[in-house]
C-alpha cells in the first residue's frame, strides 16, 4: 500500500510539475494582463490539485470495486461524492438552492 500512495504522490507531483512548466513557458509571450490570468490560473489549479487529495482516484475505485460487488447500489454511492464534490454555497439558479434533475426525486 505504501508503495501506491508514493505512487500517486510522484503522479501528481509530476502533474503540477508539467501544468506549471507549461503556465511558466507563456510568461515570456505575455503583456502585464495575460501575465496576472496566467499566475492566477496556475495557482487555481494547484491548488484544486491539492484540496482533491486523491478523492477523485478514490472515488474512481469504489465505483469500479461496487459495480462488481453490488451493481444494483452503485447509485447511492456515486450520489453520495456527489454530495462531497457538489458546489458550495448552492446556486441560486433555482428556488431550492438545488440544481434542476441533480438530486433524487426532484425534476
Amino acid at each position: 500500500m505504501a508503495r501506491n500512495v508514493l505512487a500517486n504522490l510522484v503522479g501528481m507531483a509530476v502533474s503540477i510539475a508539467v501544468q506549471a512548466g507549461l503556465a511558466f513557458g507563456g510568461y515570456r509571450l505575455a503583456g502585464a494582463e495575460q501575465y496576472g490570468l496566467i499566475g492566477f490560473f496556475t495557482v487555481l489549479m494547484t491548488a484544486a490539485a491539492i484540496f482533491d487529495a486523491g478523492l477523485g482516484q478514490t472515488a474512481t475505485r469504489a465505483v469500479a470495486r461496487q459495480q462488481v460487488e453490488d451493481p444494483a447500489g452503485t447509485g447511492s454511492l456515486v450520489f453520495n461524492f456527489l454530495l462531497i464534490y457538489r458546489p458550495w454555497p448552492p446556486s441560486s439558479s433555482s428556488p431550492s438552492g438545488r440544481a434542476p434533475g441533480c438530486w433524487p426525486g426532484t425534476g
